[in-house]
């Protein structure tokens, strides 16, 4: 049996900073869905105990959708030119998201390279996407988020300044045997005790970066070959170089119509 597919390109609404919660009007994202014209999904009924997420996702003219729904759930068809945001989020999209290398950070650093903030992907919460089976209709998509800490510092639990410190010193701490040991010849240490000391001037190093701690590009440990702890792998993608941290330490997002 044949899959009716469609492609189609979608422009969608873009928060004013990356895990923002305050829409831009200057700004907006573009994503291309390619895929089946029309989608039949499964959601459980009981959603308070058993959650959202969907359970299965078919093309609707596809042998998969004859089979019988599952026990406890509710067939649901989703049409993408009509909800063309859930068709991305549960089918995917046509292309991942570019990533971006931004100038920060001492100068002896690599630069760290971070997804597009204006791709689909960045820019909602991918979980806000579902079918409520209480009300038989489709959520309302929101923006991704990281709450404010609760403590009062102003800063993000996940990328605040706070928890860099807390992970920063539970790195110290873990190789704390590489340097204090009697035994270790010292051509051995040095590489920890440098290591060691980026990692106490880390905070300082990369305080041009504002709140934006995401962008952090940890430093190696001495034993870790090529491994890589920037926020991202680099893309083989061409990469603008328009790309800036403002004044305010937030990044400026690429111009969205190169997308």
């Amino acid at each position: 049996m044949a899959v009716s597919k469609i492609t189609k390109t979608i422009i969608h609404p873009c928060p004013t900073e990356w895990m923002g919660q305050s829409q831009s009007t200057a700004k907006a994202g573009v994503s291309t869905y390619n895929g089946p014209a029309k989608l039949l999904t499964w959601w459980y009924t009981d959603q308070a105990s058993r959650g959202k997420n969907c359970v299965r996702v078919v093309p609707v003219d596809s042998k998969e959708a004859e089979c019988p729904t599952e026990a406890g759930c509710v067939a649901v068809e989703l049409d993408p030119q009509k909800y063309p945001l859930h068709a991305l989020d549960l089918w995917g999209c046509a292309y991942g998201p570019e990533h971006i290398e931004v100038q920060c950070g001492p100068s002896s650093d690599p630069n760290p390279a971070i997804a597009d903030p204006n791709h689909f992907t960045e820019v909602f919460d991918l979980e806000s996407f579902y079918y409520d089976t209480t009300t038989n209709q489709w959520s309302t998509p929101e923006f991704s988020n990281d709450n404010i800490s609760p403590d009062g510092t102003g800063e993000e639990p996940s990328f605040g300044w706070a928890q860099v410190r807390k992970n920063r010193n539970a790195m110290l701490i873990s190789c704390d045997s590489r340097v204090s040991g009697t035994d270790i010849p010292d051509e051995l240490k040095q590489p920890w005790i440098d290591y060691r000391q980026k990692l106490r001037d880390l905070p300082a190093d990369w305080a041009g970066i504002g709140t934006v701690t995401r962008l952090i590009v940890w430093p190696k440990e001495p034993d870790a070959g090529n491994t890589s702890y920037g926020p991202l792998a680099a893309a083989d993608e061409a990469v603008p170089d328009s790309v800036k941290i403002q004044p305010d330490g937030h990044m400026a997002a690429p111009d969205p119509t190169k997308y």
